[in-house]
């Protein structure tokens, strides 16, 4: 009987070490994501201020035409995760996406301070078109990317912006 008592304790020991170890690896899984997703907003924020800094220049230009683009700056990695940036429009705000490409439902989202609609501003989220000397588009750009920008382009007063990788 004493043999019982000893294996049921012992069992209920191992459980509750189990269940203790596992807590505080989510614990600890959790505080590491909350820290990615503030280094990966603060990839969002500069990426949608670089973006911003290009509709300004091209909405004040006289220009009919124009065409120009910024390299973009991407880290290789957060915390030791790849992740990729993307254009998107949700209700008529423009925003820019990062999302972790292991766990793609961490992701973060830095908006557009304009109405698109009003400035005649589109995305072009499409792959692989030459769209300037030397650009072509990109529907994102992976973490590490080292050819990547930001193009901006006019037509008729109407601006299409992007994501793009320099041609090699």
């Amino acid at each position: 009987m004493e043999l019982l008592s000893n294996v049921i304790g012992t069992a209920c020991l191992l459980v509750f070490m189990l269940l203790m170890s596992s807590s505080i690896s989510s614990l600890q899984q959790m505080e590491t994501f909350d820290l990615v997703k503030r280094q990966l907003k603060e990839t969002t924020d500069r990426a949608s201020s670089q973006t911003m800094s290009l509709i300004v220049m091209a909405n004040s230009s006289d220009a009919k035409s124009l065409f120009f683009y910024q390299s973009i700056e991407i880290p290789a990695s957060v915390a030791n995760y790849g992740y990729s940036l993307s254009l998107s429009m949700t209700g008529g705000i423009y925003n820019i996406m990062a999302k972790l490409d292991r766990y793609n439902t961490i992701n973060v989202v830095s908006s557009l301070p304009f109405n698109g609609t009003s400035l005649g501003i589109s995305f072009d989220t499409r792959d692989s078109i030459q769209v300037g000397p030397g650009v072509l588009t990109a529907s994102y750009l992976p973490s590490g990317s080292t050819n990547g920008v930001i193009w901006c382009k006019k037509v008729n007063g109407a601006i299409s912006l992007g994501f793009g990788r320099l041609k090699s």
